[in-house]
């Protein structure tokens, strides 16, 4: 790594690590700013440790998973056991 830089590919020019952009991280095997999982919006060390999610996603340790939708109004709701399906009384 010259001078701990990074090559950030969305600007095609060499930042600090801590300047690599949103949803990459810098990578010390290649010397960039790769990109992290689809769902992290932040990441560090690897592109699959999150460290922060997109709207939707909620942080369990250090992956990102779907949040369940919220509904108000239900008197009595049953989610499956993977939490992607409600079953409304």
């Amino acid at each position: 790594v010259l001078n701990n830089r990074y090559l950030d590919l969305n600007q095609n020019k060499c930042v600090l690590a801590e300047n690599c952009p949103s949803g990459t991280f810098a990578n010390n095997q290649n010397n960039r700013c790769d990109f992290c999982t689809s769902n992290c919006l932040t990441c560090s060390g690897s592109s699959s440790i999150c460290s922060s999610c997109l709207n939707g996603f909620s942080l369990q340790g250090t992956s990102c998973v779907e949040t369940p939708q919220v509904i108000v109004g239900v008197t009595k709701a049953n989610f499956s056991a993977d939490g992607n399906e409600i079953f409304v009384y």
